[in-house]
Parts: structure tokens; sequence; C-alpha cells
């Protein structure tokens, strides 16, 4: 591994200065992907910035019926959050799961929004509930992050500051993790939002996330649990697949009480 420039800058100010420098240079939140990264060659940059002290990136809030979560606030910290737990408790209770203690601990929403989004427990509820990711440039859905590739998820010097995530009535999130590091190797959200629209969101390892809209339809229409129709709802994907995706929303479905 070839020597490395280290910068950590107080404010988003002083990241900009360093960034018209040294415009090839990778930013850090938590980190956790940043050693892996390195000794694979996918990182090429000799400056590594860390936003860990920048206090425009923190702070959780909820304004206007949306909770809005700072990018370098961490998993544990979400998930730990009173205002969080209040009025969105489903993404506190998806944070809780994320990786182990050192992920959740070390970890940001915005490093796994940054780094590896189709791979993030948050992709498929933050896709579910209209999040809005507001970065240093513009502010864009949530969802368009996890269909883009990744080579167009940011633009150059683009860093994200917080997102903005609109509250459900209810929602469940079921998952199978991955054996060694425990994301989601296949998961399931769904939710209803204020308007009573369903929301169903099949999520699989490295795969943008998929909305079931043929389930949605047939819930919002009143269709019990039992009698759903999923001879088309999931024809792309394979049979195995297909399976644990049931599964999951089986569970989740069964599993619903309230607002949770």
């Amino acid at each position: 591994m070839s020597s490395l420039q280290f910068s950590r800058p107080e404010s988003l100010d002083d990241a900009r200065v360093i960034l018209s420098r040294k415009p090839d240079a990778t930013f850090v939140a938590g980190g956790q992907w940043l050693v892996p990264k390195l000794k694979s060659g996918e990182i090429q940059s000799k400056q590594i910035v860390s936003l860990d002290q920048i206090s425009e990136l923190r702070g959780i809030s909820f304004e206007a019926g949306r909770v809005h979560i700072g990018a370098s606030e961490t998993h544990r910290t979400i998930s730990t959050s009173p205002i969080v737990q209040e009025h969105a408790p489903i993404l506190a209770e998806i944070a809780a799961q994320i990786g182990d203690p050192a992920t959740r601990n070390r970890g940001t929403i915005g490093g796994a929004l940054g780094s590896e989004p189709r791979r993030s427990d948050y992709s498929g509820p933050l896709s579910a509930l209209d999040a809005s990711l507001v970065t240093t440039t513009r502010t864009r859905a949530a969802s368009e992050l996890f269909t883009t590739e990744r080579s167009a998820r940011f633009q150059p010097g683009e860093i994200l500051i917080n997102i903005s995530i609109a509250l459900p009535t209810w929602g469940r999130f079921e998952k199978i993790p991955h054996t060694a590091a425990n994301y989601a190797d296949v998961a399931v959200f769904i939710c209803q939002t204020a308007d009573g629209a369903w929301r169903v969101m099949a999520m699989l390892h490295d795969h943008a996330p998929q909305r079931i809209v043929n389930i949605e339809d047939q819930l919002l229409a009143g269709t019990q649990q039992d009698a759903l129709d999923w001879s088309n709802a999931l024809a792309t994907l394979s049979p195995f697949d297909a399976s644990r995706i049931r599964t999951l929303f089986n569970r989740a479905h069964e599993g619903r009480t309230g607002l949770i």
C-alpha cells in the first residue's frame, strides 16, 4: 500500500479548499470500507479526507413531518436517537441490525450510501419512504442513488450533507443477513405512507432495490395476505430468490402491529 496524505477538515469550507487543491481526493466518514478498498486497488487517490469533524454533517431533527439525519451520524446514534425512535422507529430498528458493534459504532449512514449503497440495509427503506439526499450541489431522490451506475452516483467533489425522510404510519423490515458482514443478503421492507399507499420493497445483495408494485396494488385493494397473487410479481428473479422474498414478506406482514 503506497503512502497517503490524510486531512481532517473542520468545516465544509475547509473541505472545499482541500478539494480545490486535490480534486481526486477520497472522502471518508466512518471509514469502515477504506482499508479493504485501498488493498484491492479500487481507491487510487493518495489524499484521504476524513469528514468526521465537520459539524454541518451531524445532527438529527424532526421538521415539517420529516426526519433529517446528518450524513456523519453513526448507525448506533441513529438507532438510539430519541427523535428517530419517536418519529421513525423502523429506522432505529434497521440501524440497530447493521453489521457488528464495531461497524455500528464507527460506520455512518453517509458512508453506507456513498460507498456501497446497494449493499446498504437502508436502500429499500429510503426508496420506499421518498427520502431525499441533500448534498453540497443539489437535492435528489435517494432512489436515484440505487439505480445509478457507480461512476455517476455522485459528482466529483459532491459531499452528502443530510438525508430527509418521510414518515410511514408503520413499517416492517425483515432480512436474511450475509453470514460474514451481517448486511442484508436478501431483505424485504413494507410500510404504509401517510396517505394510505402501500410500499413493498425487495432487496437482493448488490442489486438495486425492487419495488413490487403488483403486490402493493393488491394490498391497496384489500386483498388478504394468503390470497395475494404472486405469479407475475417476481418474474425477474430466480425461483430461489423469489421464494426467499415471499417468505420475508409474509414474516413482515404478519408482524405488523401499529407504528413500529
